[in-house]
C-alpha cells in the first residue's frame, strides 16, 4: 500500500513537471520579400529569429503523427527589423521523422527541417537541433512589418527552452502534492 501511495505522488509530480511555459526559437537565414509595393524589401539569405512563447499544456495532434503547439505570443527579427506575427502561429513537429519548425496554425505554410536529434521529441522538453538545409520554406505571413513572403531558408536551428511557471502555479502544485502525500501517509497508517 505504501508503494502505491508513493507511486501516486510520483505520477502527480510527473504531471506537474510536463505542463508549463516553453519558448521555441527558430533562427537561420531567410529569402523572399518583406512588405508590399514600393516599400518591399528583398531578402536574400537575411538572418532571422522567430520566438514563440507557448505552454506545453496546449500541445495537440494536428493530424496523426504531427504535433502542434500554438504560440501565445511571438516576436520576430529579420535583419535589423523587429516586429511580430499578426496571425496564429505554431511550433510543429513530426516525431517519427524529426521534421521540426514553425509555421501558420492552419498547417499550410512553414519553415521546417529534418533532424535526427528531433526524432521522438514531443515539444515538451528543452532541445536544440540544426540543419543547413530546409525541408520546406514557403508561404506568406502577416506581420507588423508587412507581409513576409518566404521563398527559401537555410542554416536553420530550432531551440526550445523551458520557462519558469508563475508563482501561483507553483504554490498550487505544492499544496496539491502535500495533500496527496498527507492522504497517502494517513492511508498507510490505517493499513
Amino acid at each position: 500500500m505504501r508503494f502505491l501511495s508513493f507511486g501516486i505522488v510520483l505520477a502527480a509530480l510527473a504531471t506537474v513537471a510536463h505542463a508549463g511555459p516553453i519558448t521555441y526559437i527558430e533562427t537561420g537565414e531567410i529569402s523572399g520579400r518583406l512588405g508590399t509595393g514600393n516599400a518591399a524589401i528583398s531578402l536574400t539569405n537575411t538572418s532571422f529569429s522567430f520566438t514563440f512563447n507557448s505552454d506545453t499544456a496546449n500541445i495537440f495532434t494536428f493530424t496523426p503523427g504531427v504535433l502542434f503547439n500554438p504560440a501565445l505570443s511571438n516576436s520576430i527579427t529579420i535583419g535589423a527589423l523587429s516586429g511580430s506575427f499578426t496571425e496564429a502561429m505554431i511550433a510543429g513537429l513530426v516525431p517519427g521523422s524529426g521534421l521540426i519548425g514553425m509555421g501558420g496554425a492552419a498547417g499550410d505554410k512553414a519553415i521546417n527541417f529534418s533532424s535526427a536529434g528531433a526524432v521522438g521529441y514531443g515539444l515538451v522538453t528543452p532541445i536544440s537541433v540544426s540543419n543547413p538545409a530546409a525541408s520546406f520554406a514557403g508561404g506568406t505571413y502577416s506581420t507588423t512589418l508587412g507581409d513576409l513572403v518566404v521563398t527559401g531558408a537555410q542554416n536553420l536551428t530550432f531551440t526550445a527552452v523551458l520557462g519558469t511557471p508563475e508563482p501561483g502555479t507553483i504554490g498550487l502544485s505544492v499544496v496539491g502534492l502535500l495533500a496527496l502525500a498527507g492522504t497517502a501517509l494517513r492511508r498507510s497508517k490505517l493499513s
